[in-house]
């Protein structure tokens, strides 16, 4: 209950496999910057299996606008 959790709003995958993240806010949280890339490295991480090779990692497209 105390902990933070982490949901993208959307979440979308391009036919050549690029994960794209949008975020959707209805007010100034002060933090998109930085939870826009906790979300990008998170869509990386899942990617990895243990011991699987980093360029076998996808483009992951995100943005934010401050």
């Amino acid at each position: 209950m105390d902990d933070k959790q982490s949901i993208l709003d959307v979440r979308a995958k391009t036919e050549d496999g690029k994960q794209v993240n949008l975020e959707i806010q209805v007010s100034n949280k002060h933090d998109m910057a930085k939870r826009s890339l906790y979300y990008s490295s998170k869509m990386y991480e899942e990617q990895l299996e243990e011991g699987a090779l980093y360029m076998t990692l996808q483009k992951v497209i995100s943005s934010c606008r401050n």
